[in-house]
This record gives structure tokens, sequence and C-alpha cells, in this order.
């Protein structure tokens, strides 16, 4: 599972480069499994994103959870992406 979200330039659109690039938010990502019990967490603080990896051994509703370490922005657009698939080891 990952989320990934956006920083702030101070490029005006289409017509100069970013100069700065900063990130208003530190958000973390946790995992719990069916029981409640925490299963994983990721809570890097100098990127935009976050990702876990776990294997589910237990059947039920896993939850995920993003939390605000930090947050000075007014809003942020924030993307979800996950994988049910098993990994093969080669």
């Amino acid at each position: 599972m990952a989320i990934a979200w956006d920083s702030d330039t101070n490029a005006i659109s289409g017509t100069t480069a970013p100069t700065m690039d900063v990130l208003k938010a530190d958000l973390d990502l946790w995992v719990m499994a069916p029981s409640g019990d925490l299963k994983s967490t990721s809570t890097s603080w100098d990127n935009s994103f976050e990702i876990v990896e776990f294997t589910a051994s237990l059947t039920g509703t896993y939850t995920a959870e993003v939390r605000a370490y930090r947050f000075q922005g007014q809003s942020e657009y924030l993307a979800v992406a996950w994988w049910t698939g098993a990994r093969e080891d080669y």
C-alpha cells in the first residue's frame, strides 16, 4: 500500500521554473489488522510518499490510516494505491 501527496512550488503556471519546492505536509501511513492491532507503518519525514508492505496473516478487513504528523497547508491532494496480489520471490 502506498500514499503520495503534492508539494508547493513558487512557479507561475507555464511561465517560470520553480526555485523552491516546499512540503507543507508530513503524513504517515498506518495499517491496522482486523484485530485492531498495528500491522505496519511508514513514517518517513523528508519526502511526499509513504509505502508499507505486509502479509495479511488474519482473515478480515485491514484498515489504512493516514495520520498528519505535520500539516501547514489548508488542503492537500492525496493519492492512495494498493495491490492485493501475492509476491513471488525469485
